[in-house]
Order: C-alpha cells, then structure tokens, then sequence
C-alpha cells in the first residue's frame, strides 16, 4: 500500500523531501547554465541557431498546433488528405476548429498546465512540510522545465496525452475507480505507444481494467473514422488510407537527422551511429535494420514486462519502467514527451525509500529534466540540430528502466490505504489484486 497522506506530510523534510529539493536545484543550475551557454553562444560569439537556443528553431513557436489546426480544417476531398497523428486525435483537432485558432491553442495549453500544476502539488512536491516551500519547488518544476518549456513552444497535442494519462494516474492510484480505463484508451487511440501502460493493469490484478483499455482504444479509433468520414466527405476507406499514409510517412521519416533531432529514441542514437560511420547501417540495407530494432525493442519490452509481473514492486517503479520504455524504445520521440515522466516522479516522490539506487533515479529523473543541447553535430559538413541531448536523454531513460527493477519494494504497511491524497480508497500495490472493486490487500511475491 502506499503510505497515508499525514504519514507522507508530516515527515521531515529530509526523507522523500529531499528528492525534491535535489531535482529542483538540479533543474535550477541546469537551465542557468543552458540559458547563460546560448546567451554567450549567440551575443558574443555571433552564433546561429542551433547554438542561440535549446528550443526548435524561434521562428517556429507553435507550429505543431497551428500546422495540425491547418491540416484539420482542410481535410476533404480535392482539398486535403493529412490527418492528425491519428483518427482521435484528429477528431479532437476538428472539434477545436470550431473555435479561432488563438483560442483553441489558448485552451490546450491552459488545460494542460492546470493539469500539470496539480500534479505538482498535490503529489509531486506533498512531502514538503512548507507552504511557502511547496510553492517555489512547484514554479521550479513547471517554470524552469526543459521538457514543459519544449511542449509549449512546439504546441505539441502531447500536452492533450498529458492530461489522459494524469487522469489515469489519478483515477488508477488516487482513488482506485473501476474507470480509470477510459483516459487510458483515450491516451492509447491517441498515441499509441501508452498501450505500454496496460501492463499497470496487468500488474495490479486488474485484468477487466487492461481488457477494457484496449476494447475501448480500438472502438474509439473505429467510431473517430466513422465520424471523420461523416464530417470530411471522405470514404471510410479514404479515411483509413489517410491513416496509413500518415504513419507510412513517419516510418520513412525515421532514417532522417529530422526525426532524430530534440528527441530521445533509442532509434536516434542508431542513426546519429549511422551517420558518425558514413552510413554504414545503410550500406546494410537499413529496413533490415529497423526491423531488427522493432523486434528487439520487442523482446526488450516483454522481457521488462514479464519482469514486473513475476515480482512485486512498488508502484512507482511500474510507473517508471513502463513510461521509460514508452519514451525510448519507439522510433520517434521528440523531448516534449518527456513531460510524462512527471507522472512515474510524482509517486516516486510519495513512496521511495531513500537508499542509492533511488538516488541514482533520482539523478536520472533530473537528467531528463534539463537541457543539454551544448554541441551540434556536423555530418558531412552539414550541421543539423541534433545534439548532444540525443545520447544523454536515452541513457538517463535506460537508467530509469533498469535502476527501478534493481529496488527492492517496500514493506508492505499494515492499514495503509488512503492512497496519493486524492481520495479514501486504498491502492493497489502492483501484484496485489484489485480488480473490480475487490478488497486491496498486502500480498508477496506471485
């Protein structure tokens, strides 16, 4: 069980709160340090971009949205045929088309960082004893963000995903509901990488919850293409071959430094390895390559899966393990995505036993946190803004895959049960089942 909120709160600070203070100072010296290395970068030394910013290129702000907004509103016959990343995503798009632009971006953007805000202070920064304390660690983890930052300039419907799946966590650990299915298929028709989160369900017991998600992702994604049809003048067959082109188009994206740069795939590192050794992996005969990567990434997920269903671990670790690999193993992910490790930090902050391997995760969650575009690579004489971030970000995510299993659980607490502050029913600790609204106990190891 994770500890009740009084036993979280009234701790000194010095326990879980001192994971907090040590990732806010972190975050503080890096971002100083990105800001002061640009400023130097371009007023002294007379730099270009990439070197004037760690951000995409400023002429750039928001395009993600207003480029998808565009794309939503002119999807129909004779005119258009992109869709929106995918079927839910773009009927989300076309509702806000209803509305000016300004204000639909306005509205997403308030929406998620509303999200975000609670998060941060409702578990996130609980451990602090001091109001005062709380506030300034809360504008240090939503001000001073990388990963925040990132996802506002892009305007990127990552924020949207934000949302789904913070309303996951709370309505799967705060309060325990039968329906905490629903924002994940959501999150899951939208990107659907998230389907990683099932093993959550998996791990906890609740097999209805995990067989709902996954019903649910697949009938919205139907009933989203049903509507699109209707609403476009499309054949539902057009429809459908709009989605595959879209996604056929990211597939062949992936063997560019475009879909490398701000991300932390470990699919980058591939091809930035590719480009380092005058294309060696293409002389391979690269779909051979990407293949080999899918089915390894494959085998690496079940085997992390299988993993955390064999033995019992604390929440947070679940949590970690899975978004980790949800962030490094697909082939793209740009570093706005990154804001989804607030999530898995969160419960870290609220269950960790203080020890060095939860340090080191802590370092890791830090890592992934700040800047770290400090040197651009040339290839062939060419300079593309992809950075040294593109191997640091998926290290620190290997370490938050590995580290966690390496933790071992929490004793489990005798009456422990109100959850993450968010409401009186107990939760679930992984292994331990829950599935419809069955009694929570204090299970070992399956």
């Amino acid at each position: 069980m994770l500890p009740e909120p009084e036993a979280v709160s009234l701790r000194e600070d010095g326990g879980q709160a001192a994971f907090a203070y040590v990732i806010a100072t972190v975050m503080v010296v890096g971002m100083a340090a990105a800001v002061i290395f640009n400023y130097v970068m371009g007023v002294y030394l007379h730099r270009a971009y990439p070197y004037t910013t760690f951000l995409f290129k400023p002429e750039d702000h928001f395009r993600d949205f207003y480029n998808v907004y565009r794309d939503a509103r002119r999807f129909k016959p004779g005119v258009s045929d992109n869709m929106v990343y995918s079927p839910v995503l773009h009927l989300f798009t076309d509702g806000l088309t209803l509305v000016p632009a300004t204000v639909a971006f306005v509205l997403v953007v308030t929406s998620f960082l509303v999200s975000l805000l609670a998060v941060l202070w409702s578990w996130l920064t609980r451990p602090v004893r001091s109001t005062v304390a709380r506030l300034q660690l809360v504008a240090v983890f939503a001000l001073l963000s990388y990963p925040v930052l990132f996802a506002v300039d892009r305007g990127n419907l990552e924020m949207v995903v934000f949302v789904l799946l913070a309303l996951f966590f709370w309505l799967h650990y705060g309060r325990r509901s039968r329906l905490a299915w629903l924002p994940l298929s959501l999150a899951i028709a939208a990107k659907y990488y998230w389907a990683t989160l099932l093993v959550v369900f998996l791990c906890d017991r609740s097999y209805r919850q995990a067989l709902y998600a996954a019903v649910a992702a697949v009938a919205e994604t139907l009933v989203s293409v049903l509507l699109l049809s209707w609403i476009s003048g499309y054949s539902v067959v057009r429809v459908l071959h709009a989605l595959v082109q879209t996604l056929n188009g990211h597939v062949e994206g992936t063997n560019t430094l475009f879909f490398a740069q701000h991300g932390h795939s470990l699919w980058g590192v591939v091809t930035v390895f590719d480009r380092w050794t005058n294309g060696s992996l293409q002389m391979m005969n690269m779909q051979r390559v990407r293949e080999l990567y899918m089915l390894l990434s494959l085998a690496v997920f079940a085997a992390v899966a299988r993993q955390l269903l064999r033995h019992r671990h604390d929440p947070w670790q679940v949590a970690t393990v899975l978004v980790a690999c949800a962030l490094l193993l697909p082939f793209e992910d740009h570093d706005y995505t990154l804001i989804h490790l607030y999530l898995p930090l969160s419960l870290f902050m609220l269950t960790v036993r203080r020890g060095r391997l939860p340090w080191a995760c802590a370092l890791a969650f830090a890592v992934c946190l700040i800047p770290w575009a400090y040197h651009d690579f040339t290839f062939r004489r060419w300079l593309w803004d992809v950075s040294t971030s593109v191997l640091v970000y998926p290290a620190a995510l290997v370490a938050l895959i590995v580290l966690p299993l390496l933790v071992g659980p929490a004793p489990a607490q005798a009456g422990a049960g109100a959850g993450l502050g968010l409401g009186s029913d107990a939760v679930p600790r992984s292994g331990v089942g829950a599935d419809g609204g069955g009694a929570a106990s204090a299970g070992g190891d399956r």
